[in-house]
């Protein structure tokens, strides 16, 4: 009778430390995300914020390469003079 007295007092000693433990994980993991949402909010307030514009050429598009006239497009070859 004794010793199930005494392991019922252990497990309820172990159980409610395991639930202090969890409170404390969750309360630093919710203190570890604020911070970082903090940092990215200061940061993104030191970054300017520059707007992309419309290009005023048409049709052009970055790495996009273009054929002229007869002569196909040649891509990723250093050009070669011709004798």
């Amino acid at each position: 009778m004794l010793r199930r007295a005494v392991r019922d007092h252990l497990l309820a000693r172990q159980r409610a430390a395991r639930e202090r433990e969890q409170a404390t994980w969750r309360a630093a993991e919710l203190a570890a995300a604020a911070a970082r949402s903090l940092r990215e909010e200061a940061a993104a307030a030191l970054v300017p914020v520059v707007e992309e514009r419309e290009s005023v050429l048409p049709l052009t598009t970055p790495g996009a390469a273009e054929q002229t006239r007869e002569i196909p497009a040649v891509v990723g070859r250093a050009p070669v003079a011709a004798y």
